[in-house]
């Protein structure tokens, strides 16, 4: 369905133009990061009209400026390099015959205006059980066996793990393609870049000391990816072709879970907080004996990417029935 951009703040427009540009290439049914996510918030896009906020895809925006400026960065001349842009405007165009013309060109004049051991934006494709999906890996290198992957990310995502871990399946789910394609993939890394980062804080334990760090990714064999993969690809077309739709789980909510603080009348700070109720009301049972009127309260937990980050999430039954209960 169609994809309706507001501009509800008044951005300049030349910052409106900017966020519409979609870079990102899909080769098949579905791609790796869709693989990777629910089938319920791919299938609510599909079924839905979504309406989103330029300003809500400016750090989109800004990782494509990064991505653009690296991936330029390794063209070793700047003629060479401002004639690959005039390509990519041509071939926008549909005007493939033109850009063809300067690709050759640029072969022929600049023969060394790449290195050679070095592939960077490939989108490589694999079809498991008759559904294809495809993946664009930022950059490997052929001698060292070498996947590089850039991310323009916040300083929560880099210290949650929850949220590392989805770069790990990207990665893994990269290093897979390549391997299929007959690259020999040794290792792996994510160069983080952090939009929000704060000298102020690096002394809070995990903080990044830097406003940019390079750290190593943990990499799968084939088999194990091959089996991870086919369970994905069911859980999509079962979505998909038979209306099977899973609910998000806590981790692709970005969830916490409820706690349960006892509470007392004249306190304003809970005397002690729980996981689970039970432990709440044992404690008021015992220790918790001596507050009078002492009482349990439930404190919902937050499903932060429904609250703030899930472009359907207004259209979607689970957060509805969600939102219902904590009512």
């Amino acid at each position: 369905m169609a994809i309706i951009l507001t501009n509800k703040y008044g951005i300049s427009q030349a910052i409106v133009n900017a966020c519409m540009i979609d870079n990102h290439v899909t080769i098949g049914d579905i791609s790796c990061t869709q693989l990777l996510d629910s089938p319920q918030v791919r299938m609510l896009r599909k079924q839905n009209d979504v309406t989103e906020d330029v300003t809500d895809r400016i750090w989109a925006m800004m990782g494509t400026a990064v991505h653009y400026v690296v991936e330029l960065g390794e063209v070793n001349s700047r003629e060479a390099r401002q004639l690959l842009e005039a390509a990519e405007v041509l071939m926008k165009h549909d005007k493939q015959k033109a850009a063809d013309f300067i690709y050759d060109f640029i072969k022929e004049n600049y023969p060394d205006h790449r290195n050679k051991d070095i592939l960077t934006e490939m989108t490589l494709s694999h079809t498991i059980e008759g559904m294809t999906f495809s993946g664009t890996f930022d950059r490997y290198t052929v001698s060292l066996g070498l996947l590089d992957d850039y991310k323009n990310t916040s300083v929560w995502a880099y210290m949650n793990e929850e949220s590392k871990k989805k770069w790990v399946g990207q990665l893994n789910v990269y290093a897979f393609l390549l391997r299929e394609a007959g690259y020999d993939v040794k290792a792996a890394q994510i160069t983080a870049i952090f939009r929000d980062f704060s000298a102020a804080k690096t002394f809070t334990k995990g903080y990044p000391p830097k406003p940019i760090a390079t750290f190593p990714i943990q990499l799968y064999d084939q088999k194990f990816m091959m089996e991870y993969l086919t369970k994905r690809i069911r859980l999509h077309k079962n979505a998909e072709l038979n209306g099977v739709i899973p609910d998000c789980t806590t981790k692709e909510m970005w969830a916490t879970s409820d706690t349960f603080a006892v509470m007392a009348p004249g306190r304003v700070r809970a005397i002690r907080v729980f996981p689970n109720e039970g432990l709440a009301n044992s404690f008021l049972l015992g220790d918790g004996a001596k507050y009078d009127k002492a009482y349990v309260q439930k404190r919902p937990g937050e499903c932060k990417r429904c609250d703030s980050y899930c472009a359907v999430a207004s259209v979607c039954p689970q957060n509805k029935k969600r939102l219902e209960e904590n009512n």
